[in-house]
């Protein structure tokens, strides 16, 4: 993008300008990216593009070369090329969002198909006890109960973060990673307390790092869950101020398209976000793409 679309979402992500944000997804590309012996953290970029269309090579340089992702030319509003899109997208996010990718659909005027995905998969440095799991009740935020499996661990020494209303203490896995667990007091609602004084980054904070850190002997008693979500994010990014690229007379894709042998306007028409995170005894798989 450029002018003040590029302003727009520049400003969302809090750079002033584009070769910060070149070099910030290049750093996390390449601090993420990783594969150990129990498990491993995959990112993907991918570009699809409409044949026939005049694109600036420059532009499909830098994303190959600063957010080294991947250019494929193909005919839109086409099943092969929904098929193939979906299959990308599976191949690398393990095979956890065949549905969502799979609703994806390009139309003959799509102009270009952006994604990301992201994929984690690993063991937990202290794996819960397969015999101590156990039926149990689990309150939902609407004051739902259901039954669900409880995992159970103690750990005799570990790090806590107590908070006003809430408790935050997390789990390693033997990657290096960890999962950041945060448990509302009884009788405190979970949405008041994320949109209280204390702002996210404070609640899920390293725990390793806090100053208010305590140690102590911690009784863990866990649902597991498979938890997904596909969340179409228009609404939310126009909320958040990035509105001209969704305009066909204010969006500015000229720094991609070459303007002067393409006579048709260009805007985002869909932007969707799918998810899913799952977690037992022996560890974490989880996978998200964007499109």
């Amino acid at each position: 993008t450029d002018g003040e679309s590029r302003a727009q979402i520049l400003s969302l992500l809090g750079l002033d300008d584009t070769e910060l944000a070149q070099s910030a997804g290049n750093y996390i590309w390449r601090n993420l990216y990783g594969e150990t012996s129990t498990g491993r953290t995959q990112l993907a970029s991918s570009i699809w593009l409409k044949e026939g269309v005049p694109y600036n090579e420059e532009t499909l340089a830098t994303l190959a070369q600063q957010y080294l992702a991947s250019t494929f030319s193909a005919p839109m509003g086409e099943k092969k090329t929904d098929s193939a899109i979906a299959e990308w997208i599976n191949e690398n996010s393990g095979g956890l969002l065949r549905d969502a990718s799979g609703s994806i659909e390009t139309k003959p005027k799509t102009v270009m198909m952006l994604l990301s995905t992201l994929y984690f998969k690993d063991q937990w440095r202290d794996e819960f006890w397969e015999k101590e799991t156990k039926k149990d009740t689990f309150t939902a935020a609407d004051g739902a109960q259901q039954t669900v499996d409880f995992m159970h661990l103690t750990q005799d020494r570990a790090d806590y973060c107590r908070g006003k209303n809430f408790t935050v203490a997390q789990l390693s896995f033997r990657g290096g990673e960890r999962m950041i667990f945060l448990l509302p007091d009884e009788g405190t609602a979970l949405t008041p307390l994320l949109r209280g004084e204390a702002a996210l980054a404070d609640l899920f904070t390293d725990v390793y790092d806090s100053d208010e850190a305590q140690t102590a002997k911690l009784v863990w008693s866990v649902p597991k869950f498979d938890v997904s979500s596909d969340l179409e994010l228009t609404d939310a990014l126009k909320a958040l101020g990035v509105t001209d690229v969704f305009d066909f007379d204010k969006s500015d894709f000229s720094p991609l398209i070459d303007e002067e042998k393409f006579d048709e306007s260009v805007a985002v028409m869909r932007v969707q976000h799918a998810a899913r995170v799952k977690i037992d005894e022996k560890g974490c798989e989880a996978a998200a793409f964007t499109a």
